[in-house]
């Protein structure tokens, strides 16, 4: 009976603590009229380099805080003997991982769209702007 309670005890709290930790995010469509997160900006890199940069930085970011979560689990459960506190380390572990992926994704929002790759003819190459056969 106590085994049941400390379950749905934990359950309640999980619910309620993912409920308020992770904000819902607004997938919005392209031109909808509201923006996914209010009071963010987009910050759109002037180069594709740049912005193959930041999505690494973003994924690695987020790897650390998936790893630092995991090493939190491995030695929480090393040291829980009864069933409840291996169950409390689970949903903090969940819940860890619920925020790493709402912070991810809220930086990608941040980050906006990829730059337009650089033409030729962007370039002033005019070379490749006229098919050599045509007058």
């Amino acid at each position: 009976m106590k085994t049941s309670l400390a379950h749905i005890a934990t359950a309640v709290v999980a619910a309620v603590a993912l409920s308020v930790a992770v904000p819902t995010v607004g997938y919005a469509a392209p031109g909808s009229g509201h923006t996914p997160h209010a009071g963010t900006t987009t910050t759109t890199p002037k180069s594709v380099r740049e912005y193959r940069l930041a999505l690494t930085l973003i994924g690695i970011n987020y790897r650390s805080a998936v790893a630092a979560a995991k090493a939190r689990l491995r030695s929480a459960l090393a040291v829980a003997r009864t069933p409840g506190t291996r169950n409390t380390a689970r949903v903090k572990f969940s819940l860890a991982i619920a925020v790493a992926t709402n912070a991810r994704d809220a930086a990608l929002v941040r980050l906006g769209r990829a730059p337009a790759k650089r033409t030729a003819h962007a370039l002033g190459d005019r070379s490749t702007a006229f098919p050599s056969g045509s007058s």
